[in-house]
């Protein structure tokens, strides 16, 4: 499957009111990253990019479930939807072992994927962890009838700079991956460079700081968002450029 840039052209009527359909059910998915790990914070403050996320989604009206079997960052104010399934210190091979029974317990309609920064600490640059993990997710589909809509990301950089090449061949080995995965549902989301992340956006050496949370949340909303529907229609730019 190749990478795509694609080019909304839309010019709604405003506000135009669109049929009420079932809310999309989105899993977020990944490692510490996707948890919400940002230096000494307490765990029912740790959101990372999530609550940002839900708070672009909902004030733009679409209508959407997170859905996971843990809940962190139930202290955050303003309150958002707390559901994920983020695991600190986990391979792609580890979140592999454990798909399947989440996807059957939760039914996402839409996966957003970021994961393989524990992989570049264990396995440098493999991908065999992420083409496991895909497998998994494709079998549940056969299984169940039942589509995912996936958004996988490039992971972010490190500002280690033996970590930092490790990250580049994974990324790179992964965009290989899904070229080579042409029907499966998967569109490739640029985190390490396209969504404005540099080392000052790190707390640590792998772990983003707020404001690289905020930037992660603007990358995952501006891919997912044409997967949504509305409950109502704001008015757009007439053309809008994003790139995948």
């Amino acid at each position: 499957m190749d990478q795509r840039i694609e080019e909304y052209n839309n010019n709604p009527p405003l506000h135009k009111k669109v049929s009420k359909s079932r809310k999309k059910n989105i899993m977020l998915l990944g490692d510490s990253i996707t948890y919400g790990s940002s230096g000494n914070i307490p765990e029912h403050l740790k959101h990372g990019y999530r609550n940002y996320l839900y708070y672009e989604l909902k004030d733009d009206n679409y209508s959407f479930n997170f859905v996971g079997s843990r809940s962190t960052g139930s202290a955050v104010s303003p309150s958002f939807d707390t559901h994920h399934e983020g695991y600190p210190g986990f391979t792609s091979n580890q979140i592999s072992s454990r798909i399947y029974s989440l996807l059957q317990q939760n039914r996402p309609d839409i996966i957003l994927l970021h994961i393989g920064t524990n992989d570049t600490r264990d396995t440098g640059s493999s991908i065999d962890g992420l083409r496991n993990l895909l497998n998994k997710i494709d079998q549940f589909e056969s299984d169940y009838n039942h589509h995912i809509k996936i958004f996988l990301a490039k992971i972010i950089r490190s500002s280690n700079s033996a970590r930092n090449t490790h990250i580049v061949n994974f990324n790179a080995n992964l965009v290989n991956l899904v070229n080579s995965r042409g029907s499966d549902d998967i569109s490739i989301v640029n985190m390490y460079s396209g969504a404005g992340i540099t080392n000052e956006d790190l707390i640590d050496y792998l772990h983003p700081t707020d404001g690289g949370y905020r930037k992660m949340a603007s990358k995952w909303f501006n891919s997912v968002r044409h997967s949504l529907e509305p409950v109502t229609q704001k008015p757009q730019s007439p053309s809008n450029l994003y790139a995948s």
